[in-house]
């Protein structure tokens, strides 16, 4: 997989490496040729990630029951669940039926791909996956460009290596014509929090970085971004937003994002006050009926609060947890969601 260059819009150079941050569409050979292009190309940049209107969840899917198998939305390394032979999934759920199946001692499950023995070490998986890297796998290239960025299955940390690899993803995802993909804004999304972390460098801010994760159908990215907007660190606060984004990545079924969302609705920000849907939002369904018929009672402010992405935690602003532990919970709705 090759990304397509262009030549600078200003001195026709070749292979012109640079491209506007804002609009992505142009390209230049150097920052002195941006600058003298900007009072003309001002007028026609346009941001290149536009506003998120819907959304439909995307993630691989286990090979055995096509159930999501694993998806970086739920914070889990980019190796659970994944085959590097060939680059199949297997949720864990069909890997304990397959195990348990079985009578007696038995070699490791083979890939119900492709038949192949599970890899015997990490240094064997890594290579498997470097293979087909190499051989332009998609999936292969995020899951190899992750390890290398984090230091995964016993690799050293090459974020400089990981980040040329997770490029290469993110470059092709902007050609022309390109079809949104998984892995593409996968790779979008690890960049994303890499910036946010700041260990790497990268042209773009993590807003649009998280759009286009978005785009590729990650829960996650939408719920960030819809965190960032609350906060004003996208520009401007914009609660309306915000709540609109809680509840495309809820209805995606994306357990944060139900629990931002009730928590909108408990304290009647950017949302009317409603606390039976925040109750049915996590799974509360006996207090949700109590509130339905006016039986409940008033929910304490703030009892869901809005976890922080990873990463940007502030003197001023830590990475929120939930303000009640489930034990201080279930004195409040008591088991299983019943009123005490």
């Amino acid at each position: 997989m090759n990304a397509s260059t262009a030549p600078c819009a200003v001195c026709g150079k070749p292979d012109a490496k640079l491209r506007c941050g804002r609009c992505r569409s142009v390209h230049y050979c150097d920052a002195s040729c941006q600058k003298n292009d900007w009072k003309d190309h001002k007028s026609r940049c346009a941001p290149s990630a536009p506003r998120l209107e819907t959304f439909e969840r995307a993630a691989p899917r286990c090979v055995s029951c096509q159930a999501f198998a694993w998806s970086i939305d739920e914070r889990v390394g980019p190796w659970m669940c994944y085959r590097s032979c060939c680059g199949a999934y297997q949720c864990e759920a069909c890997e304990r039926r397959g195990a348990a199946s079985r009578v007696g001692p038995a070699p490791p499950l083979a890939c119900p791909r492709c038949g192949e023995a599970p890899a015997a070490d990490d240094a064997t998986a890594v290579a498997r996956c470097r293979a087909r890297a190499d051989d332009g796998a998609e999936d292969a290239i995020y899951v190899l460009g992750a390890t290398l960025l984090y230091g995964l299955r016993g690799r050293r940390l090459r974020p400089e290596t990981g980040l040329k690899l997770l490029r290469k993803l993110i470059e092709a995802g902007e050609e022309d014509g390109a079809e949104p993909s998984y892995f593409i804004g996968a790779a979008n999304y690890a960049v994303a929090q890499a910036r946010r972390q700041k260990f790497v460098t990268w042209p773009d801010k993590v807003a649009p970085l998280l759009r286009r994760a978005a785009a590729c159908g990650l829960a996650r990215a939408v719920h960030e971004l819809g965190i960032m907007y609350e906060a004003g660190d996208e520009g401007p606060k914009d609660g309306k937003e915000a709540a609109r984004l809680a509840a495309l990545a809820a209805d995606a079924g994306l357990r944060d994002a139900k629990r931002t969302l009730a928590r909108m609705y408990v304290d009647g920000e950017h949302v009317p006050r409603d606390p039976e849907k925040a109750a049915r939002l996590i799974g509360l369904e006996r207090t949700a009926d109590l509130w339905r018929d006016g039986e409940g009672p008033k929910a304490p402010g703030f009892l869901f609060s809005a976890p922080r992405p990873d990463g940007e935690a502030q003197a001023s602003r830590p990475i929120a947890k939930d303000e009640y532990s489930p034990a201080e919970m279930d004195a409040f709705f008591g088991p299983e969601g019943a009123i005490t």
